[in-house]
């Protein structure tokens, strides 16, 4: 059971690594992590949220953190990974975010 455990640590940590990657070859606007969590920094609440709705059209589920949450300014997107997720569903999402947030200003309507 524990090399079980292990495995799946090693392969989460695998997934953090390549979202993190990917994402910065992308130019989102990550943050500083090493956890599972990602938070994707969008800034205002109202187009974090627009973006999580539009994630959601393409069957990403990813919540909109914002005030009171965080401070004023600092709304972002909360990513959460897992070992279970694979390379191209990673790189899926990082594809949605990027089209997402390139639209932002659709997210507002």
């Amino acid at each position: 059971m524990q090399e079980s455990r292990g495995a799946l640590t090693k392969k989460l940590q695998e997934n953090i690594n390549l979202f993190r990657k990917a994402a910065k070859g992308a130019c989102l606007p990550i943050t500083q992590s090493t956890s599972p969590i990602q938070p994707i920094l969008i800034g205002d609440a109202k187009v974090a949220l627009g973006v999580e709705r539009d994630l959601k059209k393409l069957k990403i589920y990813a919540r909109a953190i914002r005030p009171p949450t965080v401070p004023e300014g600092t709304s972002r997107l909360r990513i959460t990974l897992s070992s279970q997720h694979t390379e191209a569903q990673i790189l899926d999402l990082i594809n949605a975010l990027k089209e997402v947030l390139a639209n932002g200003n659709k997210a507002n309507s």
